[in-house]
């Protein structure tokens, strides 16, 4: 993770990325310390405060810019990544509304559960190299 902007206390450079501090049920968590005299100027102009860049080498999975308003009303956590990719949420999401059952269910073979994720059982015997089509109809 790359956090830039305004407000955080320290820089990351591009090729030591902030390390994540562990990892739940939904994924990897970051503490970004935040400079508080920083924040409070970003909070006065109204001016973005924070940047964060989740990626794994230079394919950038999450983008946010966020003022120092969206930061307060965050603090102290901030959720991302579920809601799609420019979006977050000062609430934790719901376990609950992860998708899950049967991927044989009413025929399908295949499930897309969100954008760019798509799970479906693939043969055993499916030797390396092989080659999958997705056809779909409306």
């Amino acid at each position: 993770l790359h956090p830039g902007g305004s407000c955080p206390a320290t820089t990351t450079p591009w090729d030591e990325p902030l390390e994540p501090l562990g990892e739940d049920w939904y994924g990897p968590f970051f503490d970004i310390p935040l400079a508080e005299d920083k924040l409070q100027e970003a909070l006065v102009e109204g001016s973005p405060a924070l940047g964060i860049i989740l990626h794994r080498g230079d394919d950038r999975r999450i983008t946010l810019e966020l003022t120092a308003a969206d930061i307060s009303a965050a603090m102290p956590e901030l959720w991302c990544g579920h809601s799609g990719e420019a979006s977050h949420s000062t609430t934790q999401p719901d376990p609950a509304a992860i998708p899950s059952g049967d991927l044989a269910s009413g025929g399908a073979r295949a499930h897309w559960l969100k954008e760019g994720l798509i799970v479906w059982r693939a043969p055993v015997s499916a030797p390396a190299g092989s080659r999958v089509w997705l056809h779909s109809s409306a």
